[in-house]
C-alpha cells in the first residue's frame, strides 16, 4: 500500500519555480519562514500551475502559483506592507497588507510554513478528520535499510523484464484457476493457516518494496516501510512521498508497482502448486489475489485510490471530489460558477472527478450501513469467538503447534479488524457531533 506521510491541500493562484528558500533571522513583528523550504512544480489537471512546498520534517503542501509567490517574499525582514507592495507590482492588482496578514495567519501559520510573529498571533486549530484514514503507524523497516535494498531491484522495472513479467503473470493466473477443480480446495485448514499466513506476509513485504523501488528508479528517495491500521484493516504501507515530484504517469506507475512485484513473486507459488500440488502455494496465491483486489479499491486509500488520484491529476481526491460534487449541486440553483478559479480544470477531468465524488458518497453510505449491520452482531459474537479459540488451543497437543499458531493468528487478525471497526465508529460519531455542534452554534447565533 502506498502512503504519503503528509496531506496535500490546494490554496489560492505564474510563478517561476524556485528551490531551497531559507529562513532569515526574523525582525520583530515580521513574518518569517519556520525553516528552509523547497518549491517545485506539480503535474496536475488544474488549469493553473500548482506547486509543492517541502518544509519541516518531510512535510508537503500543494499551493497555487500566487501562494508560492507570497511564500517566496517572506524573509523575516520584509513587513506585510512591503510584501503587499511587491505582490501588487508583480500581479498588476492591488494587494493590501491586511490581506497578506489574513492569508499568512489563516493558511501559512496553520500549516507550519511560517512562524507566527507577535503581531500575527491569532491561533487557528488544525485538525485532520478522515473517516477512511489511518488509525496508527508503526515503522518496521527504516528508510536507511530500504534505500540500500531498492537499487538492486531496479532492473525489474526495465522494459524487457516488465513485458515478459506481465505476460507471465497473466498466463500463470489463467493456468492456476483453470486447474482448481473445487471451491473447497480454496479453504484453509487450521494446520496450514500459519504457513499460508507467513508466505502471504512475505509477499506483502515484497509488495511494499515494489513501491519503494519505483520511487528510487525515477530519482526519488523511498521512505520507511511500516504497519498501519487503516479503516478496519491492519496493513503494511510504504512512504512514497518522494514521488510527488514525478509526472502523473510515473506516480501511477509507483502506485501499481506494489501489485506488480507481488504478482511477480507469486509466479514461484504457481509453479510450486502446478508441479507439486502444494495446497499452501494454492491458498497463498488466492490470498494474494484477494488482497490485491482489496488494494485496488479506489475509495480506500490503498493503491487503487492513488492510481485514480494520479491519473486524474488531483491530490486529496476524497476532499476534492466532494467539493466538486457540492459545487455541482449548488450550481444547479445558481447561474454563476461556485468553483474558485484555482480549482478549475478541463471537462474530462471535471467529469471524472464528479463521477468519483458521487460514487464515493454511495460507497461511504454502503460501508457505514455494512459496518453497523454486521459489526454489531460481530461484537455480540466476540465472546463466543474467544471461547472457540480457547477450546481449540486447549484441545491441541504439543505436536500441533502449527494448529495453535494458526488459531491465534486468525484470532489476532479478527481482533485487529474489530478494533479498527470501533475506531471507525468513534470517528463517525465525532464527525457527526462536530456537525451538530456547529449547527447548534449557528442556531444560537440566530443564523438559519
Amino acid at each position: 500500500m502506498r502512503a504519503a506521510n503528509a496531506s496535500l491541500e490546494s490554496y489560492g493562484r505564474d510563478h517561476e519555480m524556485r528551490a531551497g528558500l531559507s529562513a532569515s533571522p526574523p525582525v520583530d513583528g515580521r513574518p518569517f519562514l519556520s525553516g528552509p523550504i523547497s518549491v517545485y512544480k506539480y503535474d496536475s489537471s488544474y488549469d493553473d500551475q500548482k506547486f509543492i512546498i517541502e518544509f519541516g520534517a518531510d512535510k508537503r503542501v500543494l499551493v497555487s502559483a500566487r501562494m508560492a509567490d507570497l511564500i517566496g517574499l517572506i524573509d523575516g525582514v520584509s513587513s506585510t506592507e512591503q510584501i503587499a507592495s511587491r505582490l501588487t507590482g508583480k500581479w498588476g492588482a492591488r494587494v493590501s497588507a491586511s490581506q497578506v496578514e489574513q492569508v499568512i495567519t489563516a493558511t501559512l501559520v496553520t500549516t507550519g510554513i511560517v512562524d507566527a510573529p507577535r503581531n500575527l498571533n491569532q491561533s487557528v486549530e488544525r485538525r485532520s478528520h478522515d473517516l477512511l484514514g489511518h488509525s496508527l503507524k508503526l515503522t518496521l523497516i527504516p528508510f536507511q535499510v530500504v534505500r540500500k535494498i531498492t537499487p538492486w531491484l531496479n532492473p525489474i522495472y526495465s522494459w524487457p523484464v516488465a513485458v515478459i513479467g506481465l505476460i507471465a503473470i497473466l498466463v500463470s493466473r489463467l493456468i492456476l484457476y483453470s486447474n482448481i477443480q473445487n471451491v473447497k480446495d480454496m479453504a484453509v485448514p487450521p494446520d496450514q493457516y500459519l504457513y499460508v499466513f507467513l508466505v502471504t506476509v512475505l509477499t506483502v513485504i515484497i509488495h511494499e518494496f515494489g513501491h519503494a523501488t519505483a520511487v528510487g528508479r525515477w530519482g526519488g528517495e523511498p521512505g520507511d516501510i511500516g504497519l498501519t491500521l487503516y479503516f478496519v484493516y491492519p496493513a503494511l504501507f510504504t512512504d512514497t512521498s518522494g514521488s510527488w515530484r514525478f509526472g502523473r504517469w510515473r506516480r501511477a506507475a509507483v502506485d501499481a508497482g506494489g501489485a506488480y512485484f507481488q504478482l511477480l513473486c507469486s509466479l514461484v507459488l504457481v509453479v510450486v502448486y502446478l508441479i507439486g500440488k502444494s495446497p499452501i502455494a494454492l491458498w497463498a496465491c488466492v490470498a494474494i489475489d484477494s488482497l490485491l483486489i482489496l488494494s485496488l479499491n479506489p475509495f480506500f486509500k490503498f493503491d487503487g485510490y492513488w492510481i485514480v488520484s494520479d491519473i486524474i491529476g488531483v491530490p486529496n481526491l476524497h476532499k476534492a471530489s466532494l467539493r466538486r460534487l457540492g459545487s455541482l449541486c449548488m450550481g444547479a440553483f445558481s447561474k454563476q460558477s461556485l468553483r474558485p478559479a484555482a480549482e478549475r480544470m478541463n471537462r474530462w477531468s471535471e467529469g471524472l472527478l464528479s463521477l468519483y465524488g458521487a460514487l464515493l458518497v454511495l460507497f461511504i453510505v454502503a460501508i457505514t450501513y455494512l459496518t453497523f449491520s454486521y459489526g454489531v452482531s460481530w461484537i455480540l459474537k466476540y465472546p463466543d469467538l474467544i471461547a472457540g479459540v480457547w477450546a481449540g488451543v486447549s484441545q491441541s497437543s504439543k505436536e500441533q503447534a502449527a494448529v495453535v499458531a494458526g488459531i491465534l493468528l486468525r484470532f489476532m487478525y479478527q481482533t485487529a479488524v474489530l478494533l479498527g471497526l470501533l475506531v471507525f465508529w468513534y470517528r463517525l460519531a465525532t464527525a457527526a457531533w462536530r456537525v451538530l455542534r456547529g449547527r447548534l452554534f449557528l442556531n444560537r447565533a440566530g443564523v438559519s
